[in-house]
């Protein structure tokens, strides 16, 4: 027996769809999960730059997607113990119900959130953003849908538009950076002889550009604010170490910070937030592959209660007559992230990795949201338009670094302080884990990887457009 199919037992008492009893409801609220997590283990072993993951989006955007595109993401019933075989109307049933399961749970869950991230706050953001120059009308059914899921349904206005709103709803500046990409500003211009004709592309590259305009582009954003226990979370200071820029988690008198063990291949630091409901968990030192999903939720649950804590990875085999060695540290140090840390993270491409979504990436594919003729596109590239795309990011209420100037995290000198290296510290390396945990109902809420990495600056397209941008960088030489 495995030991994912030990622990089985034990996770089966929590609350998946609010209530331990194991129903239907809960097991396909767990499927979701269970899908999210292998999307997330795919993006962790090929993302070199930083990333967040929010789950309730996840699981909004493609139910979403299985609502608008019933047809095209058979692929995803699968997943849910769906029978190829089954009459039609048994798959219309059965799909129904899953929609009003995910549905319902989707509210309810959101209004937790609303409750437990306070005194921060969770935002989203959900649109379906249309090229002016292939606007379809809807169905009254796709109306629908797009209300019910709250999604705006927008023309294209150009990319200054475009990022104003990202900025907007993720409360960052992302005026001057790419993480949602668009249509170029000059695919709205319809003045074919103002194009320079040095930098037209060549006949197939206007039919990829022109194919990519068919399919709207949809684009759910969110942001996360989170509140750590504000008497263990300098929220004065920064700390620099080998010109990395650090936050700071601080024993108190009344709060010790204790080192356990685990069978874990990694180390990792969990950490209470303000409201019980969540807490934040680092992990370091892993390879490929973390733990099945149900492990994370059983090691989770076990180490919440003596947080805050270390838990390192233990080469012997535990059992409850293991005496357990009492260390403290005073301190933890791990790696600041801000806003220019996060570039398109490739959603759709990993997606299709780990669940069977390709139809959707065929001919009419998006359905009643494009024209019939439509391909939607996963990607390809970092800064490749693709037309199914998911950004999050999460920081931390009243953090150091809403002190310092946007431009530089190192400009402010006043709130630096230099990391003495000593035993008593415990300092996180790069790359490491950063996930938000909801422990009432013992899911993920958001998960992340933080790299430290960033794509040199001659990697993003010039605001001329993808093919300009080739045109200057791939000259041949003289």
């Amino acid at each position: 027996m495995s030991k994912a199919e030990e622990l089985q037992p034990i996770s089966e008492s929590f609350k998946d769809f609010g209530t331990t009893d194991l129903s239907h409801a809960s097991l396909s609220i767990r499927k979701w999960m269970k899908i999210g997590y292998r999307l997330y283990g795919n993006m962790l072993d090929n993302s070199d730059y930083s990333f967040f993951l929010s789950f309730p989006h996840f699981i909004s955007q493609l139910s979403f997607l299985m609502s608008i595109c019933q047809e095209k993401t058979t692929g995803l019933r699968t997943e849910f113990g769906w029978s190829s075989t089954s009459g039609e109307l048994a798959l219309q049933v059965q799909h129904k119900n899953l929609m009003e399961i995910t549905q319902n749970f989707m509210k309810t869950w959101k209004n937790e959130l609303n409750q437990s991230s306070k005194p921060g706050h969770i935002k989203t953001a959900r649109r379906v953003l249309c090229h002016p120059t292939c606007a379809v009308s809807f169905h009254l059914k796709t109306l629908e849908c797009l209300r019910r899921y709250f999604v705006e349904l927008k023309l294209f206005e150009g990319a200054e538009e475009h990022r104003a709103w990202i900025s907007e709803n993720l409360e960052k500046n992302f005026e001057r950076q790419t993480v949602v990409n668009v249509w170029d500003e000059e695919s709205l211009n319809d003045d074919v002889d103002s194009v320079d004709m040095e930098t037209k592309p060549a006949e197939e590259g206007n039919n990829a550009v022109e194919l990519a305009k068919k399919s709207p582009i949809l684009m759910w954003i969110s942001y996360a604010n989170v509140a750590i226990r504000p008497d263990i979370f300098d929220v004065k200071f920064l700390y620099t170490l080998k010109d990395t820029v650090y936050f700071r988690v601080a024993a108190t008198p009344n709060l010790a910070i204790r080192e356990r063990e685990s069978e874990m291949p990694w180390h990792s630091i969990v950490l209470p937030c303000v409201k019980p409901d969540l807490c934040f968990v680092l992990i370091y030192n892993f390879s490929r592959n973390l733990c099945s999903y149900e492990e994370l939720r059983v090691h989770i649950d076990e180490q919440f209660q003596f947080a805050p804590c270390i838990v390192r990875k233990c080469e012997r085999k535990l059992s409850e007559t293991t005496p357990m060695v009492e260390r403290r540290k005073e301190n933890i140090y791990f790696p600041y992230w801000g806003e220019s840390d996060f570039h398109p993270n490739r959603f759709a491409e990993r997606l299709q990795k780990i669940v069977d979504i390709d139809e959707t990436f065929t001919e009419g594919g998006f359905g009643d949201l494009a024209f019939p003729s439509a391909i939607p596109s996963s990607g390809g590239s970092m800064y490749k338009v693709g037309h199914l795309q998911n950004f999050s990011i999460l920081n931390f209420h009243n953090s150091p670094s809403t002190r310092i100037p946007a431009e530089d995290c190192n400009a402010d000198a006043t709130t630096k302080r230099n990391i003495q290296e000593s035993e008593d510290n415990e300092i996180v390396p790069y790359p490491f884990c950063a996930i938000l945990w909801d422990t009432n109902r013992h899911v993920p809420v958001y998960m992340g990887k933080i790299t430290g990495k960033n794509p040199s600056k001659n990697t993003e397209p010039a605001k001329g457009g993808l093919w300009k941008w080739l045109s200057r960088h791939l000259k041949p030489k003289s």
